[in-house]
């Protein structure tokens, strides 16, 4: 069983908007490097500390545990200066960027098992140069286009 342990505003009171949003994000992080999609509830939270905001979360998962192994050396990667991890997709690219904005000023830490990552500025600039691939794929038509919708009523033709 791999542990995920978020702290948020070590040594001092955490702000509590933060720290659920800091929560919620890593939870899409973790999911978006999860290969198989599960619909049950796979982190539990097995230590919560208040002060400055501690949460421990821990799944049984085998597939989860290796996303928490991708996520913590993919950030680490990432940290150090290099670019984005081979095993990371756009999606969770984005998510990261979204981990590290909803953190905002404050400091924090995250763990899993004996490896530990300080998610602060250096990281926050590092990910928000990561500019997450898209892939194209070139399409044909044929025939006569009459017209086509592009998103939300936008009518062209």
């Amino acid at each position: 069983m791999t542990d995920v342990n978020l702290t948020v505003d070590p040594e001092q009171p955490a702000d509590a908007s933060r720290f659920f949003a800091a929560g919620q994000n890593l939870l899409h992080l973790l999911d978006e490097l999860t290969d198989v999609e599960s619909r049950e509830r796979d982190w539990t939270i097995v230590e919560l500390r208040l002060g400055s905001a501690v949460a421990t979360m821990r799944s049984t998962a085998p597939e989860r545990e290796l996303a928490a192994q991708r996520m913590i050396h993919g950030l680490a990667e990432i940290r150090a200066g290099r670019p984005s991890p081979t095993l990371w997709t756009p999606g969770a690219v984005t998510a990261a960027q979204t981990f590290v904005r909803a953190l905002g000023p404050s400091s924090a830490v995250l763990k899993v098992a004996e490896n530990v990552i300080p998610v602060d500025f250096v990281l926050g600039t590092r990910l928000e140069s990561i500019t997450p691939w898209v892939r194209e794929m070139p399409g044909a038509l044929r025939g006569t286009l009459t017209g086509f919708n592009v998103t939300r009523g936008n009518r062209a033709s």
